[in-house]
């Protein structure tokens, strides 16, 4: 087991991090963005990982934070930084992982955060993941906002061309702050208002399905794909503002 129980000096990992079955990894003292640099992959597999503020230095390579089927990650700030257009990536192709993050920034424009295939991010901060970087959650990838407060929802670019599966929970209202697309069935959580403003449209290849509220009565909700039909499910009346389906059949 490792345990840092104070704030204070500087943590750097340069090798490949390893917690087996019957480790553990508690780093939650640690708040300040900068005193835990991990300079290389973690690998779980089946410890328990607990973070506070962790920095992944990805200087021109990709970093993998990944491990077995079945692994979960607690991480309340994730800072990616390093030199080059890379950056780090949640999961690994083939293994179910979970990931709870409060909030995730990059040091550049050219840093990246990637939710692998597989993966499922919980989101739970007020303010967008990587607000002046890239954020691309890759196909076959979930990614859950579901904070216990008011949370910013944006969109998603290269290499993504948006997000797989997007769900919302938590608490509080989710407001889009800029173009939205999913690939997948987009939910709407019993305690949640999701929220499309009139500058902004929410695009759907496949369900919406809404337990909670949408508040979209000036935005654009949009229903593309191909011939598959389409559900809007809902367990009240709905409004809809502008309305669009644009299907090959």
């Amino acid at each position: 087991a490792f345990t840092d129980d104070q704030d204070a000096g500087l943590n750097r990992i340069q090798n490949t991090l390893t917690i087996s079955s019957t480790g553990s990894w508690n780093t939650t003292a640690v708040t300040t963005v900068g005193n835990m640099r991990i300079e290389s992959d973690i690998v779980r597999n089946g410890g328990a990982v607990n973070a506070g503020a962790v920095t992944a230095v990805c200087n021109d390579a990709y970093r993998t934070y990944g491990g077995t089927t079945g692994s979960v990650y607690t991480i309340d700030q994730i800072e990616v930084s390093g030199s080059g257009g890379s950056g780090l990536v949640l999961g690994q192709t083939g293994s179910d992982l979970t990931f709870y993050v409060q909030t995730a920034t990059g040091t550049s424009p050219l840093k990246e955060l990637q939710v692998a295939t597989n993966a499922t991010l919980h989101y739970q901060g007020a303010t967008q993941p990587m607000p002046t970087a890239i954020f691309a959650p890759l196909t076959g990838s979930t990614v859950i906002y579901d904070g216990t407060v008011d949370q910013e929802i944006r969109g998603v670019g290269a290499p993504s061309t948006g997000y797989d599966a997007l769900s919302f929970g938590g608490t509080g209202i989710k407001t889009l702050i800029n173009d939205v697309q999913a690939s997948s069935a987009v939910r709407v959580g019993s305690s949640v208002t999701l929220r499309v403003p009139a500058t902004y449209t929410l695009s759907m290849e496949n369900d919406l399905i809404i337990d909670g509220t949408l508040d979209a009565a000036a935005g654009q909700r949009t229903f593309t794909g191909g011939a598959a039909l389409q559900t809007i499910a809902t367990p009240s009346d709905l409004t809809l503002g502008l309305l669009t389906v644009s299907k090959t059949a």
